[in-house]
């Protein structure tokens, strides 16, 4: 007997498996992108690495990612700017967006909500609240 599968409530849908989510890291600061990068691998997320946000908007549409952690302080194009373009792009209204940040003022939050991200995590968040921002490693998908 197989178990049963999840059903939404008011209907059903057809999943096709489960696969891991899809995390793009965005941060000016190699270093810390690239620890966030490797903790998220290691915890079983798909991660993509950028180092600028014109990097991460092409990301947005190769790697189709669930979430998204975002710098706010990065040159040329900063995260408030980043978060409002990737609001724009087609096929990212269902994109998690988190906002990562040294700042962790009412007033630099309340920007970061205001530009369209979703969550704001300061840089020294627990690996804890880290993942409880981003949801499990693995989920069922329609993709």
């Amino acid at each position: 007997m197989q178990p049963a599968t999840p059903q939404p409530a008011g209907g059903s849908v057809e999943l096709l498996g489960e696969r891991p989510r899809r995390v793009i890291v965005l941060d000016d600061n190699e270093d810390v992108a690239n620890i966030l990068h490797d903790l998220l691998t290691v915890l079983g997320y798909e991660v993509s690495c950028h180092y600028s946000a014109s990097a991460a908007l092409a990301g947005i549409t190769a790697f189709n990612p669930d979430v998204c952690i975002s710098d706010l302080d990065m040159p040329k194009m900063n995260g408030f700017e980043f978060a409002r373009a990737a609001r724009a792009i087609p096929h990212s209204c269902h994109l998690l967006l988190i906002a990562h940040s040294g700042y962790d003022s009412p007033a630099s939050q309340q920007a970061a909500f205001e530009a369209g991200f979703d969550k704001y995590l300061s840089k020294s968040a627990s690996v804890e609240s880290i993942i409880q921002s981003i949801g499990p490693s693995r989920f069922f998908s329609r993709d």
